[in-house]
């Protein structure tokens, strides 16, 4: 009887449950945005691109590849960008870095923000990562597991965080599949299907997004 209890149990957490991903394949996505707490914009030269400066794709035939520009910063690229969440959901999230370097930089690691519904680039909160950081044995995973305490924290932004030596400016990085698991209802949005704003006259344009949804504010 025990047993019965626990596979229904195991079931009807997994029809509440969906998992998707992302993983470039689509030659056109690069990033969602971009972010940095210190003294630049945020990474640079965002490029959907296949084997590259001696790095094959972890996952199929394309990668995405970002620079790191900053001195003093950690800066962030949105890869993923979760929406329609609510109070004690639980959104799972996880993606390949590619590294090297065995304990010490470069390396990557997975963070996350909270938003608005309507505007990737809002910003209701740090919904903050994991504690592990890519381990430098080649193509690496990091994940991390949030839940949502607060009823303004509408949307999680799921990014790829980068992490340099100031001397070794700019660094390449190679990020690749993204895997999210959301409760039923939430929207994933990922890099070359999500819409917002495309004029650069607005005051919420996203230069990452390609299809205008008709949000943009003045």
């Amino acid at each position: 009887m025990k047993n019965v209890l626990f596979i229904s149990l195991l079931i009807s957490i997994a029809i509440t449950q969906q998992r998707s991903s992302y993983s470039w394949e689509d030659g056109t996505g690069t990033i969602l945005g971009t972010f940095c707490y210190g003294s630049c914009d945020g990474v640079d030269d965002a490029e959907n691109v296949g084997s590259t400066s001696g790095i094959s794709p972890y996952n199929g035939s394309r990668m995405l590849t970002v620079s790191d520009p900053c001195i003093d910063a950690n800066p962030e690229a949105y890869i993923a960008w979760v929406t329609n969440l609510s109070v004690g959901n639980e959104i799972s999230a996880c993606f390949y870095g590619y590294d090297n370097t065995p304990g010490t930089k470069p390396s990557l690691r997975i963070w996350g923000n909270w938003s608005s519904n309507d505007d990737i680039t809002s910003y209701t909160g740090s919904a903050s990562g994991n504690q592990d950081y890519t381990d430098g044995s080649g193509w690496g995973q990091v994940c991390h597991t949030w839940a949502v305490t607060e009823s303004e924290d509408e949307g999680l932004v799921i990014k790829a965080r980068v992490y340099s030596e100031d001397g070794d400016l700019p660094q390449e990085y190679f990020i690749d599949l993204v895997e999210v698991t959301t409760p039923n209802g939430a929207i994933v949005n990922y890099p070359g299907s999500a819409s917002g704003c495309t004029d650069a006259a607005a005051c919420n344009y996203n230069p990452y997004i390609t299809e205008d949804d008709g949000s943009c504010a003045y």
